[in-house]
């Protein structure tokens, strides 16, 4: 007895969720699956764009960033209300957003701009360059060991891989050195505005 109303209770919860599942999916729509009709190479302002734009549903599908960035407009996205602004070279010249195309921090706030640079500096470059020094030293002890002694070929291969350890604490300073500088002149530009 017991054995059956399980099995009733299954069928019914069953049915319920198969007709609720049935009835959110139609209402969700989505490019998952859709077939891509065709690609078109994009110009703006007589420049071809490295992307291509797609046609999907008879409706052009362009690449945003590509054309914003041509026109120099800037692009915020809001992730939170699934919204995307493009505000104009003239507009973001009005407000405290960053217009500099060329900078991949272009169009973030100033607040955001200044949490990345902190970030930055605080988690990225200085413990980095905290480490960078501390295998420079060990390298610096690596070939005064090998001047004193004869044991050249088991230390020298320690001293190769620590030279290359060394190369990429150094390539990584570069790295965020390098984002530290582009995020700096994205606060310049919003300050000169």
């Amino acid at each position: 007895m017991k054995k059956a109303g399980y099995l009733v209770i299954g069928l019914l919860a069953g049915s319920i969720l198969s007709t609720t599942a049935g009835a959110v999916t139609a209402q969700v729509k989505s490019m998952i699956g859709t077939k891509v009709a065709a690609e078109y190479t994009v110009t703006v302002n007589g420049k071809e764009l490295s992307d291509k734009a797609a046609i999907v549903d008879n409706k052009a599908m362009v690449p945003l960033r590509a054309v914003s960035d041509s026109l120099g407009a800037g692009i915020k996205l809001d992730s939170k209300n699934k919204k995307i602004d493009v505000v104009s070279a003239e507009a973001t010249s009005n407000s405290k957003e960053v217009d500099t195309t060329n900078n991949k921090y272009a169009g973030r706030s100033e607040t955001d701009l200044l949490k990345a640079l902190e970030n930055y500096k605080n988690n990225i470059l200085a413990p980095t360059m905290i480490e960078r020094d501390q295998i420079k030293k060990q390298v610096e002890a690596l070939e005064d060991s090998l001047q004193a002694s004869s044991t050249e070929i088991k230390e020298s291969a320690s001293l190769e891989a620590k030279k290359k350890q060394l190369a990429e604490y150094e390539q990584m300073v570069t790295d965020a050195e390098t984002e530290i500088s582009l995020i700096q002149s994205a606060i310049d530009s919003i300050s000169q505005k």
